[in-house]
């Protein structure tokens, strides 16, 4: 009867220590489209750029649009003319290292912005721009930093959904208890056969 239950207690201690393992070397890509240009950037779970991966991008219907390589940084930019449709991008990092991400079309259409003094729906972007503007510097370098603080949002945004796409302290505990629960079922089930 002893063997069972060591064969057991070895069962569970494999299981609760592969899926650190597993996502250790998750991979995330990331994609922004932006003056006729599709920017993507890919990493590890630990921050470290994808580096040589191969990146697709597809249409909706599956089209391949363009294939690169992403660079040391784990960015690949494609130049692309305006996109009819959602793109999707994959990552394929190699070993089994993958990763897609949707660029939804709603995601690629730049909002208009206001000139200064003039009404805008986004109120904070409009003023913002009207403030930098009235202090003499240069409207586009306005809008250039502007964009450039939505692209770090964006990436920001994007590291967060992957930490919430984690399993968290819970779901371990819960998944723990499922195989402990199911290692008593099978337990009690031997007990009944003698």
């Amino acid at each position: 009867m002893k063997t069972p239950v060591n064969l057991i207690v070895f069962a569970l201690f494999v299981l609760c220590c592969c899926p650190p393992l597993a996502m250790a070397h998750k991979v995330t890509i990331f994609a922004y489209f932006e003056k006729d240009t599709l920017y993507s950037e890919s990493y590890f779970s630990n921050g470290a750029p994808v580096i040589a991966a191969s990146v697709t991008v597809t249409d909706a219907q599956g089209k391949e649009l363009a294939q690169g390589k992403t660079d040391a940084g784990g960015r690949c930019n494609f130049p692309l003319p305006a996109p009819k449709s959602d793109l999707h991008l994959t990552l394929d990092a190699s070993m089994g290292h993958g990763a897609s991400f949707v660029l939804k079309m709603d995601e690629m259409t730049a909002p208009a912005v206001s000139l200064p003094g003039t009404p805008d729906k986004a109120g904070v972007a409009a003023g913002a721009v009207t403030a930098v503007a009235a202090s003499g510097a240069n409207e586009v370098d306005a809008c250039s930093a502007m964009a450039d603080d939505l692209r770090q949002i964006k990436r920001d945004l994007a590291k967060l959904q992957q930490r919430l796409d984690e399993p968290g302290l819970g779901q371990i505990f819960a998944g723990i208890g499922y195989i402990l629960g199911l290692c008593g079922a099978a337990a009690l089930v031997a007990a009944r056969k003698k």
